[in-house]
Protein backbone atom coordinates (compact mmCIF):
# COMPACT_ATOMS: atom_id res chain seq x y z
CA UNK A 1 0.00 0.00 0.00
CA UNK A 2 0.87 3.95 -0.41
CA UNK A 3 -0.33 6.87 0.73
CA UNK A 4 0.01 9.78 -2.19
CA UNK A 5 2.47 12.26 -1.19
CA UNK A 6 -0.30 14.71 -2.92
CA UNK A 7 -3.15 12.96 -1.37
CA UNK A 8 -3.87 11.40 2.15
CA UNK A 9 -5.80 8.27 0.46
CA UNK A 10 -4.82 5.03 1.04
CA UNK A 11 -4.44 2.02 -1.67
CA UNK A 12 -2.73 -1.00 -2.71
CA UNK A 13 0.90 -0.18 -4.08
CA UNK A 14 3.02 -3.26 -5.59
CA UNK A 15 6.27 -3.03 -7.17
CA UNK A 16 7.52 -1.10 -7.62
CA UNK A 17 9.87 1.70 -11.28
CA UNK A 18 16.69 11.80 -29.36
CA UNK A 19 19.18 12.62 -27.13
CA UNK A 20 21.28 15.56 -28.94
CA UNK A 21 22.28 18.05 -26.45
CA UNK A 22 22.94 15.72 -23.58
CA UNK A 23 26.45 16.72 -21.65
CA UNK A 24 28.63 14.62 -20.55
CA UNK A 25 29.85 14.76 -16.55
CA UNK A 26 32.40 17.75 -15.77
CA UNK A 27 35.23 16.09 -15.55
CA UNK A 28 36.27 13.41 -18.66
CA UNK A 29 35.59 9.76 -17.89
CA UNK A 30 38.11 9.38 -20.65
CA UNK A 31 40.12 7.52 -17.80
CA UNK A 32 37.67 4.92 -17.48
CA UNK A 33 38.06 4.25 -20.88
CA UNK A 34 40.97 1.67 -21.09
CA UNK A 35 39.49 -2.04 -19.52
CA UNK A 36 36.00 -1.78 -21.25
CA UNK A 37 36.00 -2.18 -24.75
CA UNK A 38 34.63 0.89 -26.65
CA UNK A 39 34.53 0.08 -30.65
CA UNK A 40 30.98 0.03 -33.16
CA UNK A 41 28.30 -1.24 -31.56
CA UNK A 42 24.90 -1.78 -32.77
CA UNK A 43 21.85 -0.80 -30.86
CA UNK A 44 20.37 -4.46 -31.23
CA UNK A 45 23.94 -5.62 -29.85
CA UNK A 46 23.60 -3.97 -26.73
CA UNK A 47 20.54 -5.92 -26.28
CA UNK A 48 22.22 -8.84 -26.37
CA UNK A 49 24.94 -10.16 -23.77
CA UNK A 50 28.10 -8.94 -24.33
CA UNK A 51 31.60 -10.04 -24.48
CA UNK A 52 32.19 -10.85 -20.81
CA UNK A 53 31.48 -13.96 -19.20
CA UNK A 54 30.24 -13.71 -15.35
CA UNK A 55 31.59 -13.86 -12.41
CA UNK A 56 28.75 -14.15 -9.55
CA UNK A 57 29.01 -14.12 -5.97
CA UNK A 58 25.38 -14.78 -5.53
CA UNK A 59 24.55 -13.94 -1.38
CA UNK A 60 27.02 -11.36 0.07
CA UNK A 61 26.33 -9.54 3.37
CA UNK A 62 27.12 -5.92 3.83
CA UNK A 63 26.91 -3.34 6.66
CA UNK A 64 23.19 -0.99 6.48
CA UNK A 65 23.42 2.59 7.37
CA UNK A 66 23.24 1.30 11.14
CA UNK A 67 24.52 -1.28 13.10
CA UNK A 68 21.18 -3.45 12.95
CA UNK A 69 21.00 -3.20 9.13
CA UNK A 70 22.22 -5.60 7.43
CA UNK A 71 21.66 -5.63 3.07
CA UNK A 72 21.96 -8.96 1.43
CA UNK A 73 22.76 -8.32 -1.99
CA UNK A 74 24.13 -10.55 -5.34
CA UNK A 75 27.88 -9.56 -6.89
CA UNK A 76 28.01 -9.98 -10.85
CA UNK A 77 31.31 -9.34 -12.32
CA UNK A 78 33.30 -9.46 -15.90
CA UNK A 79 35.16 -12.56 -15.96
CA UNK A 80 37.30 -13.51 -19.12
CA UNK A 81 37.59 -17.65 -17.97
CA UNK A 82 34.20 -18.59 -18.16
CA UNK A 83 33.37 -16.88 -14.82
CA UNK A 84 35.64 -18.56 -12.15
CA UNK A 85 37.08 -15.41 -11.44
CA UNK A 86 37.32 -11.62 -12.49
CA UNK A 87 38.85 -10.17 -15.07
CA UNK A 88 42.24 -8.19 -14.26
CA UNK A 89 41.09 -4.39 -15.42
CA UNK A 90 39.19 -1.47 -13.60
CA UNK A 91 35.02 -1.51 -14.14
CA UNK A 92 32.43 1.00 -13.56
CA UNK A 93 30.04 0.34 -10.41
CA UNK A 94 26.23 -0.25 -10.54
CA UNK A 95 23.70 -0.27 -7.45
CA UNK A 96 20.85 -2.21 -8.63
CA UNK A 97 17.59 -1.71 -6.38
CA UNK A 98 14.29 -3.46 -6.00
CA UNK A 99 10.37 -2.39 -6.49
CA UNK A 100 8.68 -3.07 -3.59
CA UNK A 101 8.03 -6.14 -1.98
CA UNK A 102 10.21 -7.54 -4.77
CA UNK A 103 14.08 -9.39 -3.88
CA UNK A 104 16.64 -8.80 -5.79
CA UNK A 105 16.38 -12.53 -7.61
CA UNK A 106 13.48 -10.50 -10.20
CA UNK A 107 16.52 -8.63 -11.56
CA UNK A 108 19.59 -11.09 -11.84
CA UNK A 109 19.10 -10.73 -15.50
CA UNK A 110 19.70 -6.87 -15.39
CA UNK A 111 22.53 -7.88 -12.89
CA UNK A 112 24.20 -10.67 -15.18
CA UNK A 113 23.47 -8.04 -18.57
CA UNK A 114 25.22 -5.19 -17.33
CA UNK A 115 28.47 -7.21 -15.73
CA UNK A 116 28.80 -8.89 -19.85
CA UNK A 117 28.76 -5.16 -20.64
CA UNK A 118 31.93 -4.43 -18.56
CA UNK A 119 30.24 -3.86 -14.94
CA UNK A 120 30.53 -4.72 -11.77
CA UNK A 121 26.97 -4.96 -10.45
CA UNK A 122 25.46 -5.14 -7.01
CA UNK A 123 22.16 -5.97 -7.00
CA UNK A 124 20.95 -5.56 -3.39
CA UNK A 125 17.84 -6.19 -1.23
CA UNK A 126 16.09 -3.76 0.63
CA UNK A 127 16.11 -4.53 4.57
CA UNK A 128 12.24 -5.26 5.15
CA UNK A 129 10.88 -5.71 1.79
CA UNK A 130 8.81 -8.37 2.34
CA UNK A 131 5.40 -9.12 3.04
CA UNK A 132 2.41 -7.75 2.10
CA UNK A 133 4.08 -3.78 2.82
CA UNK A 134 6.68 -2.61 1.81
CA UNK A 135 9.32 -0.70 3.80
CA UNK A 136 7.93 3.27 5.16
CA UNK A 137 11.44 5.07 5.69
CA UNK A 138 12.93 5.21 1.95
CA UNK A 139 15.35 8.06 3.51
CA UNK A 140 16.57 4.96 5.46
CA UNK A 141 16.83 2.93 2.14
CA UNK A 142 18.66 5.60 0.33
CA UNK A 143 21.25 5.38 3.24
CA UNK A 144 21.58 2.03 2.94
CA UNK A 145 22.20 1.92 -0.93
CA UNK A 146 24.93 4.88 0.20
CA UNK A 147 26.31 2.35 2.84
CA UNK A 148 26.85 0.09 -0.24
CA UNK A 149 28.76 2.12 -2.34
CA UNK A 150 30.58 2.76 0.68
CA UNK A 151 31.69 -0.84 1.49
CA UNK A 152 32.18 -1.85 -2.30
CA UNK A 153 34.62 1.20 -3.02
CA UNK A 154 36.43 -0.44 0.25
CA UNK A 155 38.80 -3.78 0.51
CA UNK A 156 36.20 -5.27 2.27
CA UNK A 157 34.31 -5.96 -0.86
CA UNK A 158 35.95 -9.51 -2.40
CA UNK A 159 36.00 -7.69 -6.27
CA UNK A 160 37.04 -4.04 -4.41
CA UNK A 161 40.23 -4.40 -6.79
CA UNK A 162 37.85 -4.38 -10.06
CA UNK A 163 36.04 -1.59 -9.41
CA UNK A 164 36.42 2.47 -10.58
CA UNK A 165 35.52 4.01 -7.69
CA UNK A 166 34.74 7.33 -10.05
CA UNK A 167 32.41 5.64 -12.17
CA UNK A 168 29.48 4.82 -10.10
CA UNK A 169 26.08 4.27 -11.28
CA UNK A 170 22.67 2.99 -9.78
CA UNK A 171 19.27 1.85 -11.08
CA UNK A 172 16.04 0.65 -9.99
CA UNK A 173 13.08 -0.38 -10.12
CA UNK A 174 9.61 1.73 -9.18
CA UNK A 175 10.39 2.64 -5.34
CA UNK A 176 13.95 1.31 -6.18
CA UNK A 177 14.13 4.04 -8.93
CA UNK A 178 13.05 6.42 -6.61
CA UNK A 179 15.42 4.88 -3.58
CA UNK A 180 18.22 5.18 -6.09
CA UNK A 181 17.35 9.14 -7.26
CA UNK A 182 17.36 9.81 -3.55
CA UNK A 183 20.70 8.43 -3.07
CA UNK A 184 22.13 10.47 -5.60
CA UNK A 185 21.04 13.51 -4.74
CA UNK A 186 22.67 13.11 -1.54
CA UNK A 187 25.46 11.70 -2.82
CA UNK A 188 28.09 13.64 -5.62
CA UNK A 189 30.00 10.13 -5.89
CA UNK A 190 26.73 8.83 -8.21
CA UNK A 191 27.32 10.12 -11.81
CA UNK A 192 24.27 8.15 -13.61
CA UNK A 193 21.04 7.12 -12.20
CA UNK A 194 18.01 4.95 -14.28
CA UNK A 195 14.87 4.77 -13.07
CA UNK A 196 12.85 1.84 -14.74
CA UNK A 197 9.27 2.63 -14.27
CA UNK A 198 10.19 5.05 -11.02
CA UNK A 199 7.37 6.01 -8.72
CA UNK A 200 7.70 8.72 -6.07
CA UNK A 201 4.94 7.16 -3.88
CA UNK A 202 5.63 7.00 -0.13
CA UNK A 203 5.31 3.69 2.19
CA UNK A 204 1.98 2.67 3.59
CA UNK A 205 0.05 4.69 5.53
CA UNK A 206 2.87 7.74 5.64
CA UNK A 207 1.75 10.50 6.11
CA UNK A 208 3.57 13.56 4.79
CA UNK A 209 4.09 14.68 8.43
CA UNK A 210 5.83 11.98 9.28
CA UNK A 211 9.32 11.56 9.88
CA UNK A 212 9.90 8.84 7.49
CA UNK A 213 8.12 10.66 4.46
CA UNK A 214 10.20 11.86 1.55
CA UNK A 215 9.63 13.50 -1.90
CA UNK A 216 12.28 13.74 -4.41
CA UNK A 217 10.72 15.38 -7.33
CA UNK A 218 10.32 18.35 -7.56
CA UNK A 219 12.08 19.00 -4.00
CA UNK A 220 14.87 16.88 -4.46
CA UNK A 221 16.12 17.31 -7.93
CA UNK A 222 17.78 20.08 -8.42
CA UNK A 223 20.41 18.63 -5.66
CA UNK A 224 20.84 15.35 -8.58
CA UNK A 225 24.09 16.24 -10.25
CA UNK A 226 24.18 12.44 -11.83
CA UNK A 227 23.10 11.96 -15.44
CA UNK A 228 19.48 10.52 -14.94
CA UNK A 229 16.99 8.21 -17.68
CA UNK A 230 13.82 7.09 -16.62
CA UNK A 231 12.05 4.78 -18.61
CA UNK A 232 8.43 4.08 -18.00
CA UNK A 233 4.42 3.31 -19.05
CA UNK A 234 1.08 5.10 -18.71
CA UNK A 235 -1.11 2.32 -18.58
CA UNK A 236 -0.69 1.65 -14.45
CA UNK A 237 -1.23 5.62 -14.26
CA UNK A 238 -5.00 4.70 -13.31
CA UNK A 239 -6.75 2.19 -11.08
CA UNK A 240 -10.07 1.79 -9.48
CA UNK A 241 -10.79 0.82 -5.76
CA UNK A 242 -10.28 -2.90 -6.57
CA UNK A 243 -7.41 -2.69 -8.88
CA UNK A 244 -5.47 0.28 -7.76
CA UNK A 245 -2.82 2.23 -10.72
CA UNK A 246 0.63 0.96 -9.85
CA UNK A 247 1.91 4.16 -11.02
CA UNK A 248 -0.16 7.19 -10.51
CA UNK A 249 -0.18 10.07 -13.37
CA UNK A 250 0.99 12.57 -10.26
CA UNK A 251 3.79 10.15 -9.37
CA UNK A 252 5.64 8.41 -12.33
CA UNK A 253 8.80 8.56 -14.64
CA UNK A 254 7.14 11.43 -16.06
CA UNK A 255 7.26 13.75 -12.98
CA UNK A 256 10.97 12.76 -12.37
CA UNK A 257 12.31 13.36 -16.37
CA UNK A 258 10.01 17.27 -15.69
CA UNK A 259 12.15 18.71 -12.89
CA UNK A 260 15.22 16.64 -14.01
CA UNK A 261 18.64 18.98 -15.19
CA UNK A 262 19.60 19.27 -18.62
CA UNK A 263 21.66 16.00 -19.95
CA UNK A 264 18.37 13.79 -18.68
CA UNK A 265 16.79 11.58 -21.06
CA UNK A 266 12.95 9.95 -20.87
CA UNK A 267 11.61 7.33 -22.79
CA UNK A 268 7.77 6.41 -22.48
CA UNK A 269 7.20 2.84 -23.48
CA UNK A 270 3.67 2.70 -24.73
CA UNK A 271 1.37 0.08 -23.59
CA UNK A 272 4.50 -1.03 -21.73
CA UNK A 273 3.31 -2.37 -17.86
CA UNK A 274 4.75 -1.60 -14.31
CA UNK A 275 5.48 -5.30 -13.71
CA UNK A 276 7.54 -5.76 -17.24
CA UNK A 277 10.60 -4.68 -15.66
CA UNK A 278 10.97 -8.13 -13.41
CA UNK A 279 12.26 -11.71 -14.62
CA UNK A 280 8.94 -12.50 -13.16
CA UNK A 281 5.57 -13.31 -15.37
CA UNK A 282 2.15 -11.33 -14.12
CA UNK A 283 0.55 -8.30 -13.68
CA UNK A 284 -0.88 -8.55 -10.39
CA UNK A 285 -1.62 -6.35 -8.32
CA UNK A 286 -1.59 -3.41 -11.14
CA UNK A 287 -4.61 -2.60 -13.27
CA UNK A 288 -4.94 -2.97 -15.79
CA UNK A 289 -3.33 -6.07 -16.75
CA UNK A 290 -2.20 -5.39 -20.27
CA UNK A 291 -1.47 -7.74 -22.78
CA UNK A 292 2.42 -5.88 -23.57
CA UNK A 293 5.42 -7.24 -25.39
CA UNK A 294 7.05 -8.20 -22.32
CA UNK A 295 10.17 -9.00 -24.00
CA UNK A 296 9.92 -6.00 -26.25
CA UNK A 297 10.13 -3.96 -22.57
CA UNK A 298 13.05 -5.70 -21.46
CA UNK A 299 15.41 -5.53 -24.72
CA UNK A 300 14.69 -2.02 -24.54
CA UNK A 301 15.66 -1.60 -20.95
CA UNK A 302 18.76 -3.24 -21.59
CA UNK A 303 19.87 -1.59 -24.46
CA UNK A 304 18.94 2.15 -23.15
CA UNK A 305 20.76 1.53 -19.33
CA UNK A 306 23.71 -0.15 -20.86
CA UNK A 307 23.98 2.63 -23.16
CA UNK A 308 23.34 5.50 -20.66
CA UNK A 309 25.82 3.79 -18.13
CA UNK A 310 28.52 3.69 -21.03
CA UNK A 311 28.03 7.04 -22.33
CA UNK A 312 27.80 8.84 -18.80
CA UNK A 313 30.68 6.67 -17.35
CA UNK A 314 32.92 5.76 -19.71
CA UNK A 315 32.59 8.52 -22.10
CA UNK A 316 31.61 6.55 -25.06
CA UNK A 317 29.71 8.66 -27.46
CA UNK A 318 28.82 6.58 -30.05
CA UNK A 319 25.95 5.97 -27.38
CA UNK A 320 23.97 9.08 -28.39
CA UNK A 321 22.26 8.29 -31.56
CA UNK A 322 21.60 4.93 -30.11
CA UNK A 323 20.04 6.31 -27.31
CA UNK A 324 17.90 8.50 -29.96
CA UNK A 325 15.21 5.13 -29.92
CA UNK A 326 14.76 6.45 -34.02
CA UNK A 327 13.39 3.24 -35.40
CA UNK A 328 11.43 3.11 -32.37
CA UNK A 329 9.99 6.24 -32.45
CA UNK A 330 9.34 5.72 -36.27
CA UNK A 331 7.30 2.93 -35.54
CA UNK A 332 5.07 4.53 -32.55
CA UNK A 333 6.50 1.94 -30.37
CA UNK A 334 8.15 5.12 -27.72
CA UNK A 335 8.63 8.49 -27.71
CA UNK A 336 11.88 10.26 -26.50
CA UNK A 337 12.33 13.54 -24.72
CA UNK A 338 15.39 14.86 -23.70
CA UNK A 339 17.14 18.25 -22.18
Amino acid sequence: MYISKHHAFITFFALPVGLGGCTLPAESPEMHMQNVEISEISPQSLEEPGDFDIFAIETVSIPGSSRNRTVSATICAPSNDGGQSVVDGSFPLIIVSPGATQSRNQYRSHCDHMASWGMVVISENFVGNSGFFPPSNHNRLADDLIAVIDWATSEDNPVFAAVDAEAIGVAGHSMGGKVSLLAAARDPRIKAAVGWDPVDANGPFTSPSSPDFSSVTPEMMPDITAAVAVLGETTNSRGSFFSPACAPRNENFQQYFEFSSIGSLEVDIFDADHMDWIDGSGCFPCSPCNASDRPFVRALTRRVTTAWFRLHLLGDEQMQPILELSDEVAADLVSVRHK
